[in-house]
């Protein structure tokens, strides 16, 4: 992989009560990588990985594929799961990845997803599965948020700038559901896709202080 441094009383007449908003929609990340050697392990859990992925007993995992090494070979994987934490920490735990001693370190993160989420107009299509991307993670210094709301709009008009190469991104959350970082599913190589954060104004102007580029194939695509 790339590492860039730097960088509540009910009413009686129904009809008259407010109607509450409903609740936002909560995704986490799930980022593991395998022990080495341990190919063989994860070939001989694949499917049975797969179908429990597709229709897992909580949660529902909106996008997910292996990490990809330089010799081209699956060497971890990348998960977003909608979901309550506990849902995803249970996904985990059952996962027959998990179950088989596959991974070597396995870190969930609340996620803010931001650019292109589940869309139910998508009408179940799954337009990402079996394609290569790059994983890119940004990881913030500490008490940048004035600067990141300084930077917003420049931040956001460097990304739609890249049209539908970006099919992806969403804010690393911390326990408080505060930004600590960013998070990039770019259809770009992974030297483009450190140009991408090289130039993005967060970085210039301080907002990072690590950004990590990582092959990735899209698997599972259930955005719609």
């Amino acid at each position: 992989f790339l590492l860039i441094a730097s960088l509540i009383a009910p009413t009686v007449n129904a009809l008259s009560a407010p109607i509450a908003p409903p609740p936002a929609s909560n995704f986490f990340t799930i980022s593991a990588m395998d022990k080495p050697n341990s190919l063989p392990l994860r070939m001989a859990n694949r499917e049975r990985h797969l179908v429990f992925a597709n229709n897992p007993p909580s949660g529902k995992v909106r996008l997910a594929g292996p990490y990809i090494d330089n010799k081209g070979q699956m060497c971890g994987s990348f998960f977003i799961v909608e979901g309550s934490r506990g849902d995803v920490e249970n996904f985990v735990k059952c996962d027959p990845y998990g179950t088989s001693g596959l991974f070597q370190t396995c870190e969930i993160e609340g996620f803010s997803w931001k650019l292109n989420p589940p869309d139910a107009s998508m009408g179940g299509s799954s337009p990402a599965a079996g394609r290569m991307f790059s994983l890119l993670r940004c990881l913030d210094m500490p008490e940048v948020a004035p600067i990141r709301q300084e930077h917003g709009d420049a931040h956001r008009r460097h990304v739609s700038g890249y049209g539908d190469k970006v099919l992806c991104e969403g804010h690393v959350v911390d326990d408080d559901g505060r930004t600590c970082g960013s998070i990039f599913l770019l259809d770009l190589g992974s030297l483009e896709a450190g140009d991408f954060v090289k130039k993005d104004p967060f970085h210039l102007a301080g907002v990072y202080r690590s950004a990590e580029v990582r092959p990735w194939r899209c698997v599972i695509d259930h955005r719609g």
